[in-house]
């Protein structure tokens, strides 16, 4: 295939970022260590999400504080909090779809997390407050393949954007997984070959066993776009892999650090 650069250019698109305060109104459990969350409520009237790669920020007590803190307010300056009350933790999630004015999440109940540990003591009619998207970057079905690489918390994302995917899309998934348990159901194009890596007691941080894999792929002729995304050091090392040795372009290289090993919360 030959594309202009026109054509792949990846198209930015801005949203006005408001405050909403959601109600919990559906838990589904997708694994073991993953949890659906769908909410609802008035402040979704105008809520968009354009991509697979937006983020919202949502929300969370800091331990040790219990569950009230400053809720957050929109300023000339970005964020404000209200005085007097502890300051909230801040995490972003990915909306894993949004139709019928419900926005549903995907919680990995990790340790440690205060996103996974609201998640793990939700109930239906619980609040969240969230902020965003603040803009949406749209990635054109222009490149030759496409490749993804991630851990569990890439799920929600890539699972979004395997759905999103035409048909006749072609590339490769790395998934790296826990165990045989871990394994979510997947709707993806025929031609997006799954690649299951399961560490089975290796660290999460560990990035060896899932670049095994990509090394010992042949990857396809032509140009591709990359997405990495998951731990802090296992992003940074894999991408470099990716742009040393397989050939990967830097534009055209979305890396993505979920979370940090030495930070989880």
């Amino acid at each position: 295939m030959s594309e202009s650069n026109t054509s792949r250019e990846i198209k930015s698109v801005g949203h006005p970022v408001k405050v909403r305060e959601l109600t919990v109104k559906r838990l589904e459990k997708i694994t073991p260590r993953f949890l659906r969350v769908i909410l609802s409520g008035p402040d979704l009237f105008d809520f968009v999400s354009l991509s697979p790669d937006d983020h919202i920020k949502a929300f969370f007590a800091a331990p040790g504080q219990g569950p009230d803190f400053g809720r957050p307010s929109l300023g000339p300056n970005g964020l404000t909090f209200e005085e007097g009350k502890p300051t909230p933790v801040m995490r972003d999630y990915t909306p894993r779809w949004f139709r019928d004015k419900e926005l549903c999440l995907e919680f990995f109940l990790h340790e440690g997390g205060s996103g996974a540990e609201w998640a793990r003591n939700a109930q239906v009619g619980s609040k969240l407050v969230i902020a965003g998207p603040r803009g949406s970057r749209i990635v054109p079905e222009a490149f030759d393949w496409y490749l993804m690489i991630g851990d569990e918390s890439s799920l929600p994302s890539f699972q979004r954007r395997l759905e999103e995917m035409s048909p006749e899309t072609q590339g490769h998934l790395f998934i790296e997984v826990e165990n045989e348990s871990e394994k979510p159901s997947f709707k993806a194009p025929a031609g997006m070959k799954i690649h299951w890596v399961l560490r089975n007691g290796s660290k999460a941080s560990d990035p060896s066993k899932i670049q095994a894999a990509i090394r010992d792929l042949a990857f396809p002729e032509g140009d591709y776009f990359a997405w990495v995304s998951g731990e802090g050091s296992w992003v940074k090392s894999t991408s470099e892999l990716l742009l040393e040795t397989k050939g990967a372009h830097k534009e055209w290289l979305k890396a993505t650090a979920y979370w940090n090993a030495q930070s989880p919360n």
